[in-house]
Order: C-alpha cells, then structure tokens, then sequence
C-alpha cells in the first residue's frame, strides 16, 4: 500500500474529510496564538488542502464551513471568557474573507469590470458593517 502513495520518492498526502477538519480546527485554534493580522484566512486554508492535500477547492470550502461550525460550538461550550465567541468579530471576520477572495482577482489580465464592481462592493458592505459594530 505504501508503495502505491510513493511516486519518485515524493509521498502523496491525502486526506480524508475527518483529517481535513481536524487539520482546519488545529489551524482555527493556532490563530488563537497569533495577532489577527497572521491569522490564515478561508482561502490560504483551502488552498493549503488544495495544493498540498489535493482536496478538491469546492470540498475544501465545505470542509471549511463544517469545520467552522465545529470551533464555534466548541467556542460556546468554553468557560473561558477569553475564547467566548464574539458573533460581531465573526461576521466581519466572514465579510473580510469575501473581500479578500475578490482582491484575488484584481489585477489579473482575466479581471473584469464585474470583479471590480464585486470588490467595490464587498469593500462598502464590510465598511458599512465595521461603522454599524463600532457604534454599538
């Protein structure tokens, strides 16, 4: 078996779904370590499980979100105030994700005036959101 997982000396990782979300809960709980500007967002994620595990992208989004939904129950069941889930943080957090896959694409000689006015528009609504949050 092992020999089917060796190709010139390379290992081929796999992973299945129950080491994809593990992998993703250890990385959603090593960002608790780091500032939130190191934190790895969706997209790095899903690209890591992408490239380097060969997790179809659209998988890894799903994994992604199951696996998001795990670390917020665990989140809510912890007594530590420290890691109470803030539900603010976690949709600008989400919005921030939108706008960051969209600055992906700009710049791109793909790039069209849709990106663009996606951007724009992701941009304005986490803006808007960030303005309403602070207020309150």
């Amino acid at each position: 078996m092992l020999s089917s997982l060796l190709s010139k000396n390379t290992l081929i990782l796999i992973m299945d779904k129950k080491k994809s979300i593990d992998f993703i809960l250890d990385i959603f709980r090593e960002n608790e370590k780091n500032p939130p500007e190191k934190y790895l967002s969706r997209k790095d994620i899903v690209d890591i499980l992408h490239i380097d595990y060969k997790v179809p992208e659209s998988t890894g989004y799903r994994y992604h979100s199951e696996a998001e939904k795990e670390y917020m129950w665990e989140l809510e069941k912890s007594n530590d105030p420290k890691k109470k889930i803030d539900r603010k943080q976690v949709i600008l957090d989400n919005l921030w994700d939108i706008v960051q896959s969209y600055a992906t694409k700009l710049g791109k000689p793909t790039t069209t005036a849709e990106d663009n006015q996606n951007y724009t528009d992701a941009a304005k609504n986490y803006s808007n959101h960030l303005k309403l949050y602070k207020k309150v």
